[in-house]
């Protein structure tokens, strides 16, 4: 007679189960997601690009968004790392801190000199965090089962 096994629940940030590295390249896919809003809305739809910041007005070019989304990417994955050894569920833990920092981001958004300019700057943060979300959490067989 064969005895089953109880099965175990591993916390991993890519699709195959049971695997710790983190991906990496969901940073650049988030890079590219935001650099693609910025395409179609500068270039192609001529929308200017502006935030008001204080008394002071920021252009947004194709630099900012990289080097921005550079530095939030690699702390998003650095935050999920250093969560996947501190806590019992760093997966739910990550995804409430990240929905909490994307609610203070859209406030940039917020500040955008014109409707265009806010739609697109609102478009590019939650397609950065879109994407850096599906591709930080893992999606395990249990909830594809359940899909």
């Amino acid at each position: 007679m064969a005895t089953l096994q109880p099965t175990t629940r591993h916390a991993c940030s890519c699709a195959i189960e049971g695997s710790y590295r983190p991906r990496w390249w969901t940073v650049l896919a988030a890079q590219l997601t935001a650099a693609a809003v910025y395409v179609v809305a500068v270039p192609i739809g001529g929308v200017d690009l502006s935030a008001r910041s204080g008394e002071s007005t920021v252009t947004i070019d194709i630099g900012l968004i990289m080097s921005v989304s550079l530095i939030a990417g690699v702390a998003a994955v650095l935050w999920l790392m250093a969560l996947r050894r501190l806590t019992a569920r760093p997966d739910r833990n990550w995804a409430v801190t990240a929905g909490i920092v994307l609610l203070l981001s859209l406030t940039g958004p917020a500040g955008a000199t014109s409707v265009a300019a806010g739609i697109a700057l609102a478009c590019m943060h939650l397609g950065f965090a879109g994407v850096l979300a599906a591709g930080s959490l893992p999606l395990h067989r249990a909830q594809l089962r359940r899909l």
